[in-house]
């Protein structure tokens, strides 16, 4: 009985020292992580700095080509701010990236249903300010925007 008395108390000694060891390893890893992290990046001055949302994606993803001198069309009615301070997500009308998103917020369109509500004059202008040549049409952007609206108004 005194043997597995002794065996057990020296086990668990064996055990105890180990598990020392490991702990005594792993917090010298995580101390040497810590140390060593730095932040990739300042959020805070970022997100002064960003003109828009996704300011690095806007500029290294080619998606449209921008023209300044528009000479088709009527310019689409914009907002200077989004209603209630939130724009929709542009995103969800299949054909609108990242880039034309942002842009379309830089012009003061940020809802669907300011999209939904284009005429032929503003789908032409819209397309020429792209360089889309035709695109608004071909991916049928107003259709989609009218159903994205309808399914907003239904949330709210």
């Amino acid at each position: 009985m005194l043997e597995l008395a002794m065996q057990m108390i020296f086990c668990l000694i064996i055990s105890a020292l180990l598990g020392g060891i490991i702990g005594y390893i792993l917090g010298r890893i995580s101390q040497c992580d810590k140390e060593h992290k730095e932040p990739l990046y300042d959020y805070d001055e970022v997100q002064q700095q960003a003109v828009s949302p996704h300011k690095e994606v806007f500029a290294t993803i080619p998606d449209a080509t921008i023209k300044n001198n528009i000479q088709k069309g009527i310019k689409p009615i914009t907002l200077a701010t989004p209603n209630d301070g939130e724009a929709d997500d542009l995103k969800a009308i299949n054909g609108i990236g990242i880039k034309i998103e942002n842009s379309l917020y830089e012009l003061g369109i940020f809802h669907f249903s300011q999209i939904a509500e284009w005429t032929k004059d503003n789908i032409l202008w819209i397309d020429e300010y792209f360089n889309n040549h035709g695109r608004v049409d071909r991916e049928e952007w107003v259709a989609q925007a009218k159903q994205l609206a309808v399914g907003i108004d239904k949330h709210k």
